[in-house]
């Protein structure tokens, strides 16, 4: 049976705590290990394969704030900082989420010029939801030693799996990949299901990435993978400097106890695995982070006046070693790091279209998973890549939820640092037998680690999509090893270390490398930021508070309000989001089954299912128009009948302002003009591309595809080029613009505005740009 005690005005509970702390570690280490996996891209949670993710994560946070709150009663007290701690990102998250409403015109009745894609938006803005449910859990799972000990080493763990699979990528797979690559490019590319002609610029793309970009292991960007490296490198380095500045303060006083030398060995193993796959990642940005937060942590404990002459030239050794050890990166990849200053222009050219975008919408900005579509009429025309966000943390919000949003994330910060630096302390549970509630949340965090590399795998099988089973022979033994070892060796000397300036340091190291790239809204990002973050500042105890509370009137939690509350959302986001993604996702696998076997109309059944379950939906429209327009093919000299304009305005419709999918429609219409010459069918393409370039103005083959349109239509009207001359010196200037090769006139590829009959029938015809424009 649990029993209840006293201590001054706060009640603790005995045994119920500790299996609380239990659940919300398990729970953690569960949904630590799913998104380390998978998805690993920004993009990826636009287009709802985050959703499974998310809804995992309200419900276990939910499950476990409500469960804390009934064994361990709180009182909020509005004038303390921690309070508002909770509060802010709440209120962000919901104000994200009004953002993604407001800006997809529901609310007004009026149709959004740009941006406005309502079913990526909200598969975004549920993520901001879960991510502050998770954040007020974790708070409260982060006042328990032995849950922060045992988070940690899941961390370190699942860190030390994600460094293995990067230097197995860099010294194994990618030259296997290279290889095989040279051997046959065309067959590598359609395995990919990359369409890059010889000769695009895409192909150049795909190359320069092949040979110049570095590792990703489970995620989809160099960077995004060096955001968690980064932030455990630096926690571990933390932890090496408590652990050997305490056996040096331990030497001082003459006490005779003993740090374990196997704790520091893997603690210094992991360090070097971490530190050297971070490296290798090319991410020059968290390489300076680590760097930034390793001094400042240096600074501060050098600081400390207990320390002895011997501690002093130990800090002092370890300083110059990193100082060396960054040196030695900077000479090893001289040529990545000659690039920083253009880059960092890069950055600055994202930032000021942010800011012009945001000057525009003030309030709720352009609605979060709406960026890549409202910066493409944002973009400087020497900026040469169509970014998905900004690459800052800030940034990132301010184009999610205007300037609101803006000051809610810097209220959080400040708020953050406060709590941090008032030096409250969390709240440690009290337990009867504290040895068997720590075994009990070890234990625990290891079975969710283990649940949750079981269900990746499952899943990954499932959808026919597994991890790269021949890095993870090496990653998932020595991660195992690495958790089993710190459960064995760290645990013994767990009270020398000061987990909240660790995670203070942590997440320093995160934020600093979020300043200059992306990765806010990557789960395998967020999850570990907002660990670390939620270790530095867990929930404080009341006897500590930084305000007087005699004059401070608390507001006693309500666990079945927030219970009502999160299953009202979950419901929401069930009904809303993941059933008809689901459901569709299924449709268009079904319907590439049958497009396979040349079952044409079962196909057309199925998407038109697909479009009526989700009425936001834009892929199955586009295959339909796809469809409809092979088959129409084989009659290329009637025009399309009602039916078939009706299907192509329906996938208009539902595309709105993504430009990537206009290309698509009026790519089709421009195939149809190729094969049968009608008039109507360059009409079509040119009212597309002419929005096209107004949605993406500095978009050099949008411009050089409507100035070949517009060639044409001169041609059959007899009428003056002048239109087209223009479009065609406004494409070349912005190919020169930036000095990018990629982006050279004769890399772009087009479609020529002729009849070419039946021989077209097959496959468009595209031709570099240049070789369009020398036959004017």
């Amino acid at each position: 049976m649990s029993h209840t005690t006293r201590t001054g005005d706060r009640a603790t509970f005995a045994v119920p705590a500790g299996i609380v702390h239990a659940g919300l570690a398990m729970v953690a280490a569960f949904l630590l290990v799913w998104s380390t996996y998978h998805p690993g891209d920004s993009t990826a949670v636009e287009r709802g394969e985050s959703l499974g993710l998310t809804l995992a994560v309200m419900i276990g946070s939910s499950v476990g704030l409500v469960s804390w709150m009934f064994v361990d009663p709180e009182t909020f007290r509005w004038r303390q900082s921690a309070f508002w701690l909770d509060v802010i990102p709440v209120l962000l998250a919901v104000w994200v989420v009004l953002s993604a409403w407001i800006n997809a015109g529901l609310f007004s009745g009026w149709s959004p010029p740009l941006g406005g894609d309502l079913r990526a938006s909200t598969n975004e803005a549920w993520w901001w939801i879960a991510a502050a449910a998770w954040w007020v859990m974790l708070r409260r799972g982060a006042t328990c030693a032995s849950f922060r000990f045992a988070l940690t080493g899941m961390l370190v763990g699942l860190g030390t799996l994600l460094a293995v699979h990067t230097l197995h990528q860099e010294f194994v797979s990618f030259p296997e990949t290279f290889a095989a690559y040279e051997a046959d490019p065309d067959g590598q590319l359609a395995q990919l299901g990359l369409d890059a002609p010889p000769g695009s610029a895409a192909r150049m793309i795909f190359e320069n990435r092949l040979r110049d970009g570095g590792p990703t292991a489970t995620f989809a960007l160099a960077n995004s993978l060096a955001g968690p490296l980064a932030m455990l490198a630096s926690a571990c380095l933390a932890i090496l400097a408590s652990m050997i500045s305490s056996r040096l303060q331990r030497r001082a006083t003459g006490d005779q106890a003993r740090i374990h030398s196997g704790g520091l060995a893997v603690v210094a193993s992991a360090a070097f695995l971490l530190l050297f796959a971070l490296s290798v990642s090319g991410s020059r940005s968290g390489v300076l982070a680590v760097a930034i937060m390793a001094t400042v942590w240096l600074t501060q404990t050098f600081a400390r006046k207990w320390l002895d002459a011997r501690g002093r030239f130990v800090l002092m050794f370890s300083g110059a070693a990193i100082l060396l050890l960054g040196i030695a990166v900077v000479a090893v990849d001289r040529d990545s790091w000659s690039q920083a200053p253009a880059t960092l222009q890069l950055r600055i050219q994202y930032w000021n279209a942010t800011l012009a975008m945001v000057a525009d919408h003030p309030w709720f900005g352009v609605g979060p998973g709406n960026f890549q579509l409202v910066y493409q009429a944002y973009r400087d025309p020497s900026a040469h890549e169509l970014i998905a966000e900004p690459h800052h943390f800030f940034f990132e919000t301010l184009s999610a939820s205007g300037w609101i949003g803006a000051f809610f994330l810097i209220a959080m910060l400040i708020v953050a640092v406060r709590v941090f630096r008032s030096g409250l302390k969390p709240i440690e549970i009290q337990s009867s037998d504290a040895t068997d509630e720590s075994k009990w949340i070890i234990g625990a965090t290891g079975a969710g680690g283990l649940f949750g590399l079981m269900w990746v795998w499952y899943d990954g099988i499932r959808r026919d999509f597994p991890p790269d089973f021949d890095a993870h022979q090496w990653a998932v033994p020595v991660a195992v090893a690495m958790v089993g070892g710190w459960s064995v060796w760290v645990k013994a000397n767990r009270q020398d270390i000061d987990f909240r300036r660790v995670g203070a340091m942590a997440a320093g190291t995160g934020l600093l490398h979020l300043c200059f790239s992306g990765g806010w809204t990557i789960p395998g990002v967020a999850l570990v930021l907002s660990s670390f973050a939620a270790m530095a500042v867990p929930t404080a105890d009341d006897s500590q508070t930084d305000t007087d509370l005699g004059a401070n009137r608390g507001l006693r939690s309500q666990p079945w309000v927030v219970a009502a509350v999160m299953v009202s959302l979950v419901w929401w986001m069930f009904a809303f989001s993941f059933r008809p993604v689901a459901q569709t996702d299924q449709a268009m696998k079904q319907a590439e089954r049958s497009l396979s076997r040349n079952r044409s109309e079962a196909a057309r059944n199925v998407l038109q299912s697909a479009m009526a379950l989700d009425p936001l939906a834009a892929d199955p429209a586009i295959w339909l128009a796809v469809i409809e327009n092979r088959d129409r093919l084989r009659r290329p000299v009637e025009p399309l009948p009602e039916k078939s304009l009706e299907i192509f305005s329906q996938a208009v419709d539902r595309i709105g302002n993504d430009p990537a999918k206009l290309k698509a429609i009026g790519e089709l219409h421009l195939h149809r003009y190729q094969v049968s010459g009608l008039e109507s069918d360059l009409k079509m393409a040119s009212d597309i591309f002419n929005r096209l370039i107004s949605l993406s103005p500095t978009h050099q083959a949008y411009v050089a595809q409507a100035a070949e349109i517009a060639r044409e239509q001169s041609r059959l009207n007899g009428s003056s080029h002048e239109v087209a001359d223009k479009l065609a010196r406004r494409a070349e200037e912005l190919c020169e613009a930036g000095g990018v090769v990629t982006r050279a006139i004769n890399f772009q590829m087009i479609m020529p505005c002729r009849k070419l009959g039946r021989p077209a029938i097959e496959s468009s015809v595209v031709r570099p740009a240049d070789e369009v424009f020398a036959t004017w």
